[in-house]
């Protein structure tokens, strides 16, 4: 068993095309057809067949015996793993060792962020939005607030309520107080790119491996040098 946490990015391409039949299984293709929306459409495909990929070929796991935990975690025997898509974008953390959450917020404007913030973050970190004056900025500090909390909610297989409220992220000093679990967790973070991993374990920068690939129709997915520089968070 590998000690490694992987983590790979991908960009949907605007022209995807995919025969649904090729990679949908029974199940998938019943979901599949209850999507009306193009977009959507893409996003369920492109991830299914980057499933495919990275858990069947890289990690050779059998993606058919994935099932749900519980909490509605996806789990596959031997590999634990999680998806996050925002926009084009679709993030992928896969560890043998580690139960991981991973989370990208996209970067187009939210009206409602105030809100959201009020009812789930903690006063210290409402009081870190706020501080600066101009809403572009203020939207900037929330949405990497809001991909740390969903990173390690999904790790632990939790939901953000009043009671995970405790966790308290500092963004500046790099800073997590008031851990609403006795585990030991590790969390990295990409404040340019508004993206956080969560690892339940205690890792280092050294066992992670980003990786960004490129798709055609031609040659199917090429890896490239990734541009994610993830920082960890110190508790």
């Amino acid at each position: 068993m590998t000690n490694k946490v992987y983590l790979y990015h991908f960009k949907i391409p605007s022209n995807l095309q995919i025969d649904p039949e090729n990679i949908l299984s029974s199940d998938q293709a019943l979901v599949f057809s209850k999507i009306s929306h193009l977009k959507r459409n893409n996003e369920y495909l492109f991830s299914r067949l980057l499933l495919n990929h990275v858990l069947g070929s890289i990690h050779k796991r059998d993606i058919s015996k994935i099932r749900k935990s519980k909490s509605g975690k996806p789990l596959i025997p031997g590999l634990y793993f999680n998806l996050s898509h925002s926009g084009d974008r679709i993030l992928l953390a896969v560890s043998e060792k580690y139960s991981v959450g991973i989370d990208v917020e996209r970067s187009e404007s939210k009206k409602s962020f105030k809100r959201i913030a009020e009812k789930y973050f903690s006063p210290v970190e409402y009081k870190f939005i706020t501080a600066v004056k101009s809403e572009k900025a203020q939207f900037k500090k929330f949405k990497i607030l809001w991909s740390l909390k969903e990173s390690y909610v999904k790790a632990l297989g939790l939901s953000l309520n009043k009671k995970n409220i405790q966790i308290h992220f500092s963004v500046k000093s790099r800073k997590i107080d008031k851990f609403p679990v006795k585990k030991k967790v590790t969390v990295f973070f990409d404040e340019k790119n508004y993206l956080a991993l969560t690892v339940v374990g205690a890792v280092t920068s050294s066992q992670l491996k980003v990786t960004d690939f490129v798709y055609s129709e031609k040659k199917s997915f090429q890896e490239k040098k990734s541009k994610i520089q993830l920082v960890m968070m110190n508790k």
